[in-house]
């Protein structure tokens, strides 16, 4: 019998490095909450960190992805040697094998208050409580 561990995750890219030499790998981070607000890139978001190591799903990660993007990631992982980390060690890695990029939802349109409570005078339904149940989703 063999055993393998396997996961999936989604989230957004919040870094990319990659590493040359004879066996590169690209380091991705994604995070479960959103990279950019309304002020620019947030720097310390939660985040996992996953390993490209195949050239060419590093070559696509990289032409198709950047900061920002939701991907939705396959692959392995094992433990092994401890691998020092700044102050400490890594002893776990998440080896990416594929990846798939995630096209968010198109936005609705911002209506003005002013101009939603005006079409509401003049007869015409109000679309905010239409478009309140799908914020949630149109949002994320």
């Amino acid at each position: 019998m063999s055993y393998f561990l396997t996961f999936r995750a989604r989230g957004e890219v919040a870094e990319m490095l990659l590493l040359g030499g004879p066996e590169p790998r690209l380091l991705v981070d994604l995070s479960v909450e959103p990279v950019f607000d309304d002020k620019g890139l947030r720097r310390h978001t939660e985040r996992a960190s996953f390993t490209i190591t195949d050239p060419e799903l590093i070559r696509r990660f990289m032409a198709e992805m950047s900061l920002g993007d939701v991907a939705e990631a396959e692959g392995a992982f094992r433990q092994g040697d401890y691998t020092p980390h700044r102050t400490s060690c890594i002893d776990t890695i998440f080896t990416m094998q594929d990846f798939r990029r995630i096209a968010r939802p198109a936005r609705a349109p911002k209506v003005p208050r002013a101009a939603a409570n005006g079409a509401a005078a003049n007869g015409a339904a109000d679309t905010l409580p239409a478009l309140r149940p799908a914020a949630a989703v149109l949002l994320h």
